[in-house]
């Protein structure tokens, strides 16, 4: 039997989309009766955890391990970096984010191409970024997109479409919820009376900006729904018509909340990333605008208009792209051949 020994910072119930998204992993890779996995989850650093940390990992060194990158569980600790270089026989390393990091946490996880374990990246863009500085990752790097936490549950049925706007997503600075409720707040304005929506699930660190978000959903009478299980976060966000994601970095598939609404068949209305290396194959499965400005007019259009891009061959191919079973193939693929045994 295949062992693989999964390392994260964040698991559920932590308030993190890459420790939702590490659960999926497992749920996906235990199916397999044939693999036996075991999750380490190891917080912020200190000397007890990392002596404990080593003392399991140098016993299980010839086990293939999978470490998930950045979490939120991880903090400032370094101690994942760490690992990479003492442990990197039969590592893996499924790096979310580098590209769009600041500064201090791209250095941070620079450490890792360092080492020599196998680095996942989840997108071209992300892979073609890093190889642009290190080169040498060509040979030990892979892409494996990713899925989406929630799952495509798709209410087709016109009546069950019940909220006019919709965003989802962790709720915290950064995320582009001031230009969502720059839309919500215009709309009212002009008396909309429609249903609106916002799903997500609310962290410790941000209870502050949480709370002030409960007092703009409830001037602009915007229905709240927060940490609520997948599969009725599904439920709610296949009820919604449009979602606006204004992301500030631009949509890219690897953003897991546009991949949930597109999967559930909502119309999204977003920003771009021209430099994504999948813009061409993103923009014509949502409605791109440049600005908040520009969101109260294109929304309008969107809600009343008859999308076909739902009985698209392009929205086929991405259901097939983006899909547990396609992904979790490539995971299998990449760390159970021949060859990564052979490391053993």
């Amino acid at each position: 039997m295949d062992k693989i020994i999964i390392i994260t910072g964040s698991y559920p119930p932590d308030p993190c989309g890459v420790g939702d998204y590490t659960q999926k992993i497992v749920e996906e890779l235990k199916k397999d009766k044939k693999i036996n996995i075991e999750v380490l989850k190891i917080g912020k650093f200190n000397l007890k955890e990392s002596y404990n940390t080593f003392k399991y990992l140098n016993k299980h060194k010839n086990t293939i391990k999978l470490l998930q990158y950045p979490t939120l569980g991880y903090g400032w600790s370094i101690l994942p970096q760490i690992l990479s270089l003492f442990f990197s026989k039969n590592m893996y390393i499924n790096l979310h984010e580098f590209s769009q990091r600041k500064f201090k946490a791209r250095l941070a996880s620079s450490i890792f191409f360092l080492s020599k374990a196998h680095i996942i990246f989840t997108t071209q863009d992300e892979r073609i970024y890093a190889l642009k500085k290190f080169k040498f990752l060509e040979k030990r790097s892979s892409i494996i997109n990713i899925a989406s936490n929630i799952e495509f549950i798709c209410e087709k049925a016109e009546n069950k479409k019940i909220y006019d706007l919709l965003n989802f997503g962790i709720i915290m600075p950064n995320k582009g919820l001031e230009d969502f409720f720059y839309l919500v707040k215009k709309l009212r304005e002009e008396k909309f009376d429609g249903k609106i929506l916002l799903v997500g699930r609310k962290q410790k660190e941000n209870l502050n900006y949480f709370n002030e978000i409960v007092k703009i959903c409830k001037r602009y009478d915007v229905e709240l729904k927060v940490d609520m299980d997948d599969v009725s976060v599904a439920k709610e966000i296949s009820k919604s018509k449009v979602a606006y994601l204004p992301f500030p970095d631009g949509v890219t598939f690897r953003r897991g909340s546009f991949l949930a609404c597109l999967g559930n068949e909502v119309k999204v209305l977003t920003y771009p990333n021209v430099k994504s290396y999948d813009f061409n194959e993103i923009k014509v499965l949502c409605e791109i605008i440049e600005k908040k400005e520009d969101s109260v007019q294109a929304y309008k259009t969107l809600l009343y208009k008859k999308n076909t891009i739902f009985d698209s061959q392009e929205y086929n191919a991405f259901l097939e792209k983006f899909n547990w079973k396609s992904v979790i193939k490539k995971f299998k693929k990449l760390m159970l051949t021949e060859e990564s045994k052979s490391k053993e």
